[in-house]
């Protein structure tokens, strides 16, 4: 086994509502026998699926995942048709990528504040608003600096 920390990647979808906690808890046990240490959650509010709401199973899962001894990168906030936005050539993208920096300003304050993760497990926050390499070829460097 490599000495290097083995991390992955989970985007959150409604749909893995369906997933049973003993079978999260199943598929987290492989990941840490296989070296698996470190999960990166994309998001924990996509559009306005809140997957970290009282109902949501984000919250369970992260709790066997902490009791699993995995460093957890939480997710923030990502809105609906953002790589749309920001694939467009007007420069309204410019002003949604600062919207959109202002929401999970808001989100990550509201996230402190439910301690979803300890500090032991806590390894950062995840901003999931990348920039496409297309979105770099289209638009010329004064329209992204702003």
């Amino acid at each position: 086994q490599s000495s290097l920390a083995k991390a992955i990647f989970y985007q959150p979808h409604s749909n893995d509502a369906s997933v049973t906690m003993v079978q999260w808890n199943d598929l987290l046990e492989e990941l840490h026998q296989n070296g698996y240490r470190e999960i990166v959650i994309q998001w924990t509010q996509y559009g306005s699926t809140n997957f970290v709401t009282k109902a949501g199973y984000l919250k369970e899962v992260l709790h066997i995942a902490q009791a699993k001894k995995f460093k957890i990168w939480l997710g923030l906030y990502l809105p609906d048709g953002y790589y749309q936005v920001m694939e467009d050539k007007k420069l309204a993208s410019a002003e949604f990528f600062k919207s959109t920096i202002s929401k999970n300003r808001r989100w990550l304050s509201l996230l402190e504040i439910q301690s979803l993760v300890n500090k032991e497990n806590f390894a950062g926050w995840y901003l999931p608003m990348e920039l496409t390499h297309n979105y770099l070829q289209q638009h010329t460097r004064q329209d992204r600096d702003i």
